[in-house]
C-alpha cells in the first residue's frame, strides 16, 4: 500500500507499508523542493518491530 500528501506546494509526504507473510512494516519521508527547484528528502521514518530501550542507569 502507497500513498502520499501535499501539505504544501513544494512538499509532498509519502508512505509505503509493505506486508510479507505476517510481517508488517512501514516506511514514510518527507520530499521537499529547494530554490533550486531540486527536491531534497528531508524526514525518514521506518517503523517494524520496536527494539528495547536500553536502561540509563
Amino acid at each position: 500500500d502507497i500513498g502520499y500528501y501535499v501539505p504544501r506546494t513544494g512538499a509532498i509526504e509519502a508512505f509505503a507499508r509493505i506486508s510479507a507473510g505476517d510481517r508488517l512494516r512501514a516506511m514514510a519521508f518527507r520530499l521537499e523542493q529547494g530554490h533550486d527547484l531540486r527536491w531534497r528528502c528531508t524526514a525518514v521514518e521506518l517503523g517494524g518491530p520496536r527494539r528495547p530501550q536500553a536502561d540509563d542507569d
